[in-house]
């Protein structure tokens, strides 16, 4: 009897070691991946109605990513659905992003990193909080040191 436990307990860890094997090599496609071999399929999304210190922020994002990374995201003002997008600033971003924030009570330098699906937000209180979010990002995230 005691034999059969046994062959039972390892079938059983086998069986468990497998499925989280199988978990953790499933969960780990390339659409995970911001930039990958100097290549993406990012853009970093700005709207044209944002202020000067939110489109300062989108492109010290992009100086910075090419710099980590060698590529160079796109920075654009059009929202392509269909794309993956960092959405730098509140103004234009998806509703799910947005999803339970109350914009108007972020203080001056407060600021959010927040995933949806593939898109990613980076935004803040006004004045600074989208560039204190974005600098947040590299050095937290990515490891930039100045």
């Amino acid at each position: 009897m005691k034999k059969s436990a046994n062959n039972y307990q390892k079938r059983i860890f086998s069986a468990a070691f497998i499925a989280i094997i199988i978990l953790v090599f499933c969960s780990c496609s390339n659409s995970n991946f911001l930039i990958r071999n100097g290549m993406s399929e990012t853009q970093i999304f700005v709207s044209a109605q944002a202020g000067r210190p939110e489109k300062h922020a989108a492109y010290e994002l992009q100086k910075y990513l090419q710099e980590i990374s060698g590529c160079e995201l796109p920075v654009t003002h059009i929202d392509d659905p269909d794309a993956k997008m960092i959405y730098v600033g509140f103004d234009g971003a998806p509703e799910p992003l947005l999803f339970g924030l109350n914009i108007s009570e972020f203080g001056k330098e407060e600021y959010i990193i927040r995933t949806r699906g593939e898109d990613l937000l980076i935004a803040g209180g006004t004045p600074r909080g989208t560039l204190y979010g974005v600098l947040g990002f590299l050095s937290d995230h990515l490891g930039c040191r100045w």
